[in-house]
């Protein structure tokens, strides 16, 4: 005679996750048993004594400009993207001089994973990084680097 087992789905997904983690390390899983004193059947799901994981502090980032014209001092990178041109959508407000005209959109800086990267946008922005040319690709910023976009200088750092 067969019977028909009710399992709890909230329960089962718990150790799943539990037998992922436990086999990770060794390459095995162990056989999924319930905790002692507890059924694999319907009704209440049994309280869970595991700790959730902390994640990861969110950082955001900064530019300060050091030279060139801007709208601000410095920006407080707190979106996901931000724009640095002369864009009314921009982030980074750039400002001409007297006879060259930033560009509307130059670069971009996007934020992934608690990490930055700048992406040059327009072909005339002539971004740097740490003096070095940053046109091709997106460039992951580290605290301390010195950026050039368009003529405006600004260094990255961490705000805390």
């Amino acid at each position: 005679m067969q019977s028909t087992v009710v399992l709890d789905t909230k329960k089962a997904k718990e150790m799943m996750a539990q037998a992922r983690a436990a086999s990770a390390p060794t390459g095995t899983v162990p056989e999924m048993k319930p905790p002692s004193g507890e059924q694999l059947s319907g009704g209440a799901p049994p309280r869970s004594t595991a700790v959730p994981p902390v994640p990861g502090k969110e950082r955001t980032g900064m530019l300060t400009v050091i030279a060139g014209k801007t709208d601000e001092p410095s920006y407080l990178l707190s979106s996901k993207m931000s724009v640095i041109g002369k864009s009314a959508m921009a982030s980074i407000k750039l400002k001409g001089g007297l006879f060259k005209s930033p560009p509307e959109v130059a670069a971009m800086v996007s934020k992934r994973e608690n990490k930055y990267y700048i992406t040059q946008q327009d072909k005339h922005a002539h971004v740097k990084i740490n003096g070095e040319d940053a046109s091709q690709g997106q460039r992951l910023l580290d605290d301390g680097d010195i950026i050039e976009v368009a003529g405006v200088k600004m260094s990255f750092a961490w705000h805390e």
